[in-house]
């Protein structure tokens, strides 16, 4: 009926037109049955195939098997094993290799060989490309291997007569018994044949059965890892990255080695997950791998690891996942000892030694210490070491206290200050060095950053100083830095000082800040710094948290730095520089006193004429200079170094009063140092140096901290 039939080479659209016409053409006849719609039958062809067999070959059973195997006729095969006795364990052999590892497979194919060694040896070596493949493989391998099938394969029968089921029967209210259903039932006959086989001792055991309990112990090994390979990469994300290369290694590996090479990639929670599921051999080895953490690492990543100290001072056990019974095959055949697993560990790094095995409280302040001194010198990294000694203190582990404190102050010295100082340098380093570079960037005329400075960073190094008790308190340490800057200068300690009067003083003790303030006076021998002594004297509070002997002894203090300050200033006024350091150091040496009340008559006397007036008030302030602080010289030596510098001076009228001075004619009466205002020096009429030699701008002090 295809009209195309003899030119099949025609193109589509010329066999489709052929098609279609003879289709019309017998839709007409069939309608109007009229002969010109008629179609000619055509003639049929008739095609004969001719066979000749050229030659016929005599093959055996054993090799036709053998043949169809290896062409994947496994039907065939299955039935000429079936018919001639052959062994049909080599048939699904073939397919069980030929194919992917799946529940499937494992039921069609591997379930179906009765060749223990054999399927044990695929279950053991054979690894998936899935996880839960994987899983089922294990599972399937611990099912020919449980305790029912060992038992079966014994040569003498175990005894169960000490085996029956003690669990009590259940009953109903009636007093019938409860009959347990399939599932229980099953789970007491795997109860009492894990019983027989815990009897079993493994040297009676058969070679087969040997076999099985090595392989059961394999099994278990590999499912404990696959578990924690699981735990490691996240139930949900398990399948997709899943990785049998890793696989292949980590289910043999050193447990120690394996949380080392993870510590070291940064992955805290694969070590999370060796500790929780194999902790029985990592943890003796904690601090080592644990160290084994980038330093670069911030350790807040791994603070669920760190060990931590109880409220009653024990180290607290590290909490891990619930681990599984112990296996019957684990009870008749002990695994290898893990104890020398982390060996290596200590082998390389023996410093490390000292942390192996059980945790004590010592030990873990010794880590930390150990530790934050590593990652500050090994990175650089002082929040680092600073967050790790932290956190260990919030875990209780005691006498980290001062490291902290040191950290905080290096973290100050680098970050803030900008000095390159290791923590090493700095635990060596003496903590007035420490203030020292602190306070370093502040220059004199930039007191508003000096007293910043030291309310921000210095004062928790002072703190740190209390608390440590070793050497100098925080008043005496920020005293000795003061001591240090006033030798030159008192803008900066002078700073400190008014920073220091207020509801936030920096120097809390009123008794350490009259006695810091004195010595800073006396230190400072610049003779342009009496103005800035007057201010800090005008800093000190009237009355004093001291004893009562302390109390009486700032008051004495106070009264002679008061008088050297106005001996300075009258002698200062007269255009002679001096400093209060001066007038203390020479006011007990007759010759040296005597040698600065000469150069300030000396020093006046060679100037212009001098009045009579202007005379008698020179000679009343040397008076007064020696009964106020110079006692150590004579009265009479007065007059005669002022005599001797009028006569020196040359000057005529100067001559008439040494003449006048030495005849006794008019000599002015002697008075001890008093306010300008009282002298005359500063409500006189003379004006030396083109100033008042006066002290009018010191207010006395003489009662303030009565």
């Amino acid at each position: 009926d295809d009209d195309d039939d003899d030119d099949e080479d025609a193109p589509l659209l010329q066999r489709l037109t052929r098609r279609t016409t003879a289709a019309s053409k017998q839709v007409m006849y069939y309608l109007t049955e009229n002969d010109s719609f008629r179609t000619e039958p055509k003639a049929q062809k008739v095609q004969r195939n001719t066979y000749r067999l050229f030659s016929l070959q005599q093959r055996t059973p054993e090799e036709l098997f053998y043949r169809q195997i290896h062409s994947g006729e496994y039907g065939e095969a299955l039935r000429l094993a079936q018919c001639y006795g052959l062994d049909k364990d080599i048939v699904y052999q073939s397919q069980w290799n030929s194919q992917a590892v799946s529940p499937h497979t494992i039921q069609d194919y591997l379930a179906k060989i009765g060749k223990h060694s054999w399927v044990l040896s695929e279950c053991v070596s054979r690894i998936p490309d899935r996880f839960d493949t994987m899983l089922d493989l294990l599972n399937y391998g611990l099912l020919r291997t449980n305790s029912s099938a060992v038992l079966q394969l014994a040569t003498v029968a175990v005894s169960a007569a000490a085996d029956e089921d003690d669990e009590a029967m259940e009953v109903d209210h009636f007093g019938n018994a409860i009959l347990p259903t399939p599932a229980e039932q099953q789970q007491r006959e795997e109860r009492r044949s894990d019983g027989r086989a815990r009897k079993l001792r493994f040297a009676t055991l058969n070679e087969e059965q040997q076999l099985m309990v090595r392989s059961r112990m394999k099994l278990l090994q590999y499912k404990d890892r696959l578990i924690s390979y699981e735990a490691i990469l996240g139930a949900e994300r398990v399948n997709d990255h899943y990785s049998v290369e890793f696989f292949r290694s980590f289910r043999d590996a050193n447990l120690v080695q394996s949380a080392l090479n993870f510590a070291q990639a940064a992955e805290w929670k694969s070590v999370d997950a060796l500790f929780c599921r194999h902790g029985d051999t990592t943890l003796p080895h904690r601090l080592a791998i644990l160290s084994s953490f980038p330093e670069t690492m911030d350790p807040k990543e791994y603070k669920y690891l760190l060990p931590e100290i109880s409220g009653q001072g024990e180290v607290v056990e590290f909490v891990g996942d619930d681990q599984r019974d112990s296996d019957w095959s684990e009870a008749i055949l002990e695994r290898p000892s893990a104890a020398d697993d982390g060996q290596f560990v200590y082998n390389d790094t023996p410093d490390l030694a000292e942390f192996r095995g059980t945790l004590t409280s010592p030990v873990l302040t010794h880590w930390y210490k150990k530790r934050a001194v590593e990652i500050e010198s090994l990175s650089g990294l002082v929040e680092n070491s600073l967050k790790l000694i932290s956190m260990a203190i919030e875990r209780h582990v005691k006498g980290l206290e001062h490291l902290h404190a040191d950290l905080l102050t290096l973290e100050t010295l680098v970050y803030e200050c900008g000095h390159d100082v290791s923590l090493v340098a700095l635990l060596k380093m003496p903590l007035s060095k420490q203030l020292e570079l602190i306070l370093s960037r502040a220059q004199a005329d930039d007191s508003a950053m000096f007293v910043r400075d030291i309310r921000c960073w210095a004062m928790p190094l002072l703190r740190h100083s209390e608390k440590k008790k070793k050497g100098a308190g925080g008043a005496d340490l920020l005293g000795d830095y003061l001591l240090l800057r006033a030798k030159d200068d008192l803008r900066l300690p002078l700073a400190v000082f008014e920073a220091s009067v207020g509801s936030k003083p920096i120097i809390a003790d009123k008794g350490d800040l009259v006695r810091i303030a004195l010595e800073c006076i006396y230190e400072c021998g610049s003779e342009d710094q009496l103005s800035l002594a007057d201010a800090i004297v005008h800093c000190l509070p009237s009355t004093a948290s001291s004893t009562a002997n302390n109390h009486k002894k700032l008051l004495e203090q106070v009264d002679r730095l008061e008088k050297h300050l106005e001996a300075a200033e009258l002698i200062c006024g007269y255009g002679v520089g001096v400093s209060v350091r001066s007038i203390r150091d020479v006011q007990n040496n007759e010759f040296e006193a005597q040698q600065m009340l000469t150069k300030l008559a000396r020093h006046v006397a060679r100037k212009s004429c001098m009045e009579y007036s202007y005379f008698r008030t020179l000679l009343n302030d040397v008076l007064s200079l020696q009964g106020g602080v110079f006692s150590c010289v004579k009265e009479a030596n007065c007059y005669q170094i002022v005599a001797s510098a009028l006569l020196a001076s040359g000057i005529q009228q100067h001559l008439q009063l040494a003449d006048a001075l030495i005849s006794g004619s008019d000599q002015p009466t002697v008075s001890t140092i008093r306010p300008a205002s009282a002298t005359g020096i500063g409500g006189g009429g003379r004006t030396p140096s083109g100033g008042s030699p006066g002290v009018s701008s010191l207010h006395r002090r003489s009662s303030s901290l009565q």
